[in-house]
């Protein structure tokens, strides 16, 4: 396999940026996962300086990673469990993207009141200076 392969989402079948393994939560396991409608097609395919065999049972996908220095087996992961870890990673990321949204909404509005109660402050202190003036 050359290094120039098309890396798919599986949540989108279009898009081809490279997902990111930090989702998956599995910093030994670095591989991307391509997808296709049809999920037996699907393949694992591990980085680029890596080789790679995968063993196909059923839906089972069987991946075994053969290092330069060590072997490190991977056995009995099947796809639907690796995508749903990632959309449950995913779910996560977006749910704290939403807390801080909410966050960012909070601070702001905060700004702008705090931003309208001072320019309040500043016209009743020039309208009070305005009738200080008027009384002298």
């Amino acid at each position: 396999m050359d290094s120039s392969r098309r890396f798919l989402s599986p949540f989108d079948p279009d898009d081809n940026r490279p997902m990111d393994p930090d989702l998956l939560n599995l910093p030994w396991l670095n591989y991307t996962v391509s997808y296709s409608t049809d999920i037996e097609a699907a393949e694992i395919i591990t980085m680029p300086d890596e080789k790679y065999e995968t063993f196909k049972s059923g839906r089972q996908k069987h991946l075994l990673l053969l290092h330069e220095r060590n072997e490190l087996r991977v056995e009995n992961f099947t796809l639907k469990q690796m995508i749903t870890g990632v959309r449950h990673s995913v779910k996560r990321a977006n749910e704290q993207h939403a807390s801080l949204e909410e966050d960012f909404n909070r601070i702001k509005a905060e700004i702008v009141a705090a931003r309208r109660d001072a320019h309040l402050r500043d016209q009743r202190a020039g309208h009070r200076a305005a009738m200080e003036r008027a009384k002298r």
